[in-house]
């Protein structure tokens, strides 16, 4: 600050006009007159800026001293603790204006300028201190927020500090596991080791044969030929790859397409393989496959009805011994199997009276479900041959030997009669 007051602004020289506004960031470039007057106005602002920090620095400093301390410990944005000087120039700016309008009414009494003055003072100073007010309220606010961030931040760490500390104790725990898996698997090699050369110490060197193995094409058990796969393999000494092109090269027909559902990449994993094989002619899924196939089956132009229900009829004999009979019989039609099954029971039944006559007690019938199946057996084979007639008369077979429609060749009762050694009966004897 220069060493002159505002009533010497008018005897300064231009230049140092020009200084000292542009000391205070005030535009230079106009007349002496604006100069000077622009130079008492600046001067003036300045004075009344002076007199209401004075009056209010008390209370002020003591309230930022605080702000500041806080701000400090936090290390927060301390560019919001600074005042807006620009709201400060404004109202000062009105103030200069209250002022100019005061020096302009000049026959008002002096008593009453300088009761203006003060009000405008007081308010100056009570509007100075609602905004310091305000901007230390804001600041209090975001230290307080900053603080509970803070105080979130440290038990989240404190979480993961935990945390931590958890799984690097189950990771420390699991290598102690695994070292100690290890060092038992490492043992048990090492024994294995020890004991197989000792073994081929022991025994002395001959030349292993080379085994050839059979082929398989998945019409005989898998089962049996996976053990003599087993067995080929470990006497011709076969790495795990050599298994697998060996097993590849075995297969053949229905077998040899299971390669194809095998990746590429598992072609030569004997593992692979043999599950593949084992999903497709394995126990269980044979089984499945099998009754699947009998399910969907239909009759074929070779197959006979009459010799088709014959075999079903006696697979489904329930005596074994009837069973037995009739399949060393080789009856050729149903109404003779019947015949037959009719006969061996009833003398199946004399011979048991006859074996229980010792002991004076007469036995009509050993087997009460025997007549119960007979029964079952006569409504299937009538139902049958109702069907089969049913079909015969629809079909119009007509048979190639006699001639005669309502059934074929095999059936026919001139070659049964041919085959006994009568002659055969012709149409009009039959008639």
């Amino acid at each position: 600050m220069a060493d002159f007051d505002i009533e010497s602004v008018s005897g300064l020289r231009v230049i140092e006009l020009r200084e000292q506004l542009s000391n205070r960031g005030l535009p230079t470039d106009d007349l002496k007159e604006e100069l000077v007057k622009r130079l008492r106005d600046a001067m003036e602002n300045e004075q009344s800026i002076r007199e209401v920090s004075d009056e209010s620095s008390p209370e002020i400093s003591e309230r930022i001293k605080a702000v500041g301390e806080k701000e400090q410990a936090r290390e927060e944005r301390k560019s919001e603790s600074e005042i807006n000087l620009s709201q400060l120039l404004a109202a000062m700016m009105d103030m200069n204006s209250n002022l100019k309008k005061m020096k302009a009414g000049q026959r008002e009494p002096k008593g009453r300028l300088l009761e203006e003055m003060k009000k405008t003072h007081e308010e100056m100073k009570a509007n100075i201190v609602s905004v310091i007010n305000t901007k230390i309220d804001v600041i209090a606010d975001k230290v307080d927020k900053n603080e509970e961030r803070l105080g979130e931040i440290e038990k989240n760490i404190e979480k993961n500090e935990e945390r931590f500390g958890e799984i690097t104790l189950e990771i420390g725990n699991l290598k102690e596991a695994m070292k100690v898996d290890i060092s038992a698997e490492k043992s048990n090699f090492a024994k294995e080791n020890i004991r197989e050369q000792e073994i081929s110490q022991d025994q002395p060197n001959i030349a292993k044969p080379n085994i050839k193995i059979s082929t398989y094409d998945g019409k005989t058990s898998w089962q049996v030929y996976k053990t003599q796969f087993s067995i080929v393999a470990n006497g011709n000494g076969w790495d795990p790859v050599t298994k697998a092109r060996q097993l590849a090269a075995s297969l053949r027909a229905e077998a040899a397409d299971v390669l194809r559902t095998v990746p590429e990449e598992e072609q030569l994993n004997f593992e692979a393989l043999t599950e593949a094989l084992e999903l497709r002619f394995g126990k269980k899924c044979l089984k499945d496959f099998s009754r699947l196939q009998l399910k969907s089956r239909q009759q074929r132009q070779t197959d006979v009805r009459d010799t088709l229900a014959l075999r079903y009829f006696i697979d489904g004999v329930k005596d074994p011994e009837i069973q037995k009979a009739l399949r060393l019989a080789e009856l050729k039609d149903l109404k003779s199997v019947l015949v037959y099954s009719l006969k061996y029971e009833a003398a199946q039944q004399a011979s048991r009276r006859d074996r229980h006559l010792v002991r004076g007690a007469e036995i009509t019938n050993s087997d009460p479900g025997m007549a119960d199946t007979l029964k079952e057996m006569r409504d299937i084979l009538l139902s049958l041959n109702v069907k089969y007639n049913r079909n015969a008369q629809k079909t119009k077979v007509t048979c190639w030997r006699c001639g005669a429609e309502g059934h074929v060749q095999w059936n026919c009762q001139a070659r049964q009669d041919q085959r006994a050694g009568n002659a055969p009966r012709t149409k009009s004897q039959e008639n």
